[in-house]
């Protein structure tokens, strides 16, 4: 994961807030992402929230699995100046997706040749998390 600094969305001013909706119709995804930022003395800080549903769907040579997705992040990052030449810097990153599927591979390659998949059922999370100190 990669943390936005506040500093890239601050530049002049003391504040930031926005919001984005985005639709991708290939995949039927809708996501809902969020930003501030704010200046506050000396110190700055971010956070951004991001939300999504949609769906991957095979394609022709089905390399990819049809599946239900969902998930969500939220990232922060803080500075707090200590003087001109030290600073306390935060990053904490956090996701959570959620995926199902209801249909796989038709074989599972194997040394002595491939098993066939009679029926496949996945319904998986995903909750990796970061955070830096520095």
């Amino acid at each position: 994961m990669n943390t936005k600094q506040p500093e890239n969305y601050l530049q002049q001013q003391d504040s930031y807030l926005a919001a984005k909706p985005l639709y991708g119709g290939d995949s039927n995804k809708k996501k809902l992402s969020m930003t501030g930022a704010v200046r506050a003395q000396e110190s700055e800080h971010l956070l951004r929230l991001s939300s999504g549903l949609g769906n991957k769907t095979a394609d022709v040579e089905e390399n990819h699995i049809p599946a239900d997705l969902d998930g969500m992040s939220a990232s922060i990052s803080s500075r707090l100046p200590f003087n001109v030449h030290h600073a306390l810097q935060l990053e904490l990153d956090y996701y959570e997706g959620h995926a199902k599927r209801l249909m796989g591979p038709k074989a599972v390659p194997q040394p002595d040749g491939s098993w066939d998949v009679i029926g496949f059922q996945e319904d998986g999370d995903q909750r990796p998390q970061d955070g830096t100190l520095g």
